[in-house]
């Protein structure tokens, strides 16, 4: 619908990815050289021992790389062309990061719906579980969100509350870091 969609996920894994970048040389020096692949890049695995289970260890992970998130998002904002900015951030509430947004977006799907959508994709059940305890409950997260897609259906559902949600903004405000 031409919206820039963001994933804050994949910013830090394009980070964890860089031999000898910044991230992995930091996450290495905290961690041991352990949390390293073979080729220097993190290995998100050996990581998540740390960080899953020790809330002072992913805050410090947090800290590592919200600024990378937040200056893709500010360049992406930034880019001439004016087109819209989505940045899937699960971690938004929790990071105090709703006010940056002209517009929360939450997209909700049931938890039998999730956990089915995950199991399919080979998650590790107890890393999903894991994950979800740092994370805010659901339900607060969807009375903070300005607004909430419901994603239970199949994907023609959700297009189409996506394409709702576009023409509400097409009069030129813009989801984006305010």
């Amino acid at each position: 619908m031409g919206w820039l969609a963001l994933d804050a996920d994949a910013i830090v894994h394009r980070a964890y990815g860089e031999p000898e970048g910044a991230v992995p040389t930091a996450i290495a020096s905290r961690f041991g050289d352990g949390v390293l692949s073979a080729d220097g890049s993190v290995d998100r695995d050996a990581l998540a021992r740390f960080v899953l289970y020790d809330a002072d260890n992913a805050r410090w992970l947090e800290e590592l790389v919200k600024p990378l998130i937040w200056a893709e998002a500010e360049a992406a904002v930034a880019d001439p062309s004016g087109r819209g900015v989505f940045l899937d951030l699960p971690l938004l509430f929790e990071w105090g990061w709703e006010e940056r947004f002209s517009a929360v977006v939450a997209v909700y799907a049931e938890d039998d719906v999730r956990m089915e959508r995950l199991r399919g994709k080979g998650a590790d059940m107890d890393r999903v579980a894991a994950l979800s305890a740092l994370q805010m409950g659901v339900e607060e997260k969807l009375e903070r969100a300005d607004f909430v897609l419901v994603n239970n259906g199949d994907s023609s559902l959700l297009r189409g509350q996506c394409a709702e949600l576009s023409r509400l903004f097409s009069g030129g405000d813009r989801v984006a870091p305010a």
